[in-house]
């Protein structure tokens, strides 16, 4: 069956191509899985930001004006458009907005855009069998058994540290850690780059563990 929507797609080949650049830069390939481009995620945002309801119409807003501010930005820098802009160009107008805390002065509504545009290319991600798989989600499928979560010593020796480098306890002590390859989107999540070091590691368990989270019984 051909894939259909129900409104119109309303975005410019301008602004979806702006897309699949940001989409490369958030998520870029790597030996898991696929860059945010390859799997269409501009056609996601597209569809996002094309819907007739508030909260798709409030982000169209941001989204779009967020566009035309990185087209602005790297013309004032660089003197040409977003789409001609190097690499580094391009990282260099990110590396401005992309880190809570870290906004230069004055580009707080550009962060805002940027960190609303990566939470829907994450989501987007993450709605793919690419993005299932690279977390190692497996969805609804029958297992013989299931061992449920185990709780772990009392003595906090034996716990994994927290996010914070403390030993952790209650919910969190419950759950694993994610494996080395298992969470690395949540790393470039926290540091778009991907692949400088550890720098995000106490974001990526963090989001692991609240994504994760059960109630204690």
């Amino acid at each position: 069956m051909k894939p259909s929507t129900p409104w119109p797609l309303t975005l410019t080949p301008e602004q979806r191509e702006a897309l699949r650049i940001a989409a490369d830069l958030m998520l870029p390939a790597d030996d898991h899985s696929p860059s945010g481009a390859a799997l269409n995620l501009d056609a996601f945002i597209d569809e996002w930001v094309s819907a007739p309801y508030p909260d798709q119409q409030r982000d169209r807003w941001l989204i779009l004006s967020g566009l035309a501010w990185l087209d602005a930005e790297s013309n004032a820098r660089f003197h040409h458009a977003w789409a001609a802009a190097s690499d580094s160009e391009r990282r260099a107008v990110f590396d401005d907005i992309a880190f809570k805390g870290k906004v230069k002065p004055g580009y707080g509504r550009p962060g805002f855009f940027f960190q609303r545009l990566r939470g829907l290319m994450l989501g987007g991600f993450y709605s793919r069998p690419e993005g299932m798989k690279d977390i190692g989600y497996i969805g609804n499928t029958p297992m013989q058994s299931y061992p449920g979560p185990q709780r772990r010593s009392a003595d906090p020796s034996q716990h994994r540290p927290g996010p914070d480098g403390h030993q952790a306890g209650g919910v969190t002590a419950l759950l694993p850690l994610p494996s080395a390859g298992q969470g690395e989107r949540f790393c470039k999540e926290l540091k778009f780059k991907g692949k400088n070091g550890t720098s995000g590691l106490q974001g990526l368990v963090t989001a692991w563990r609240l994504r994760n989270r059960r109630p204690q019984s």
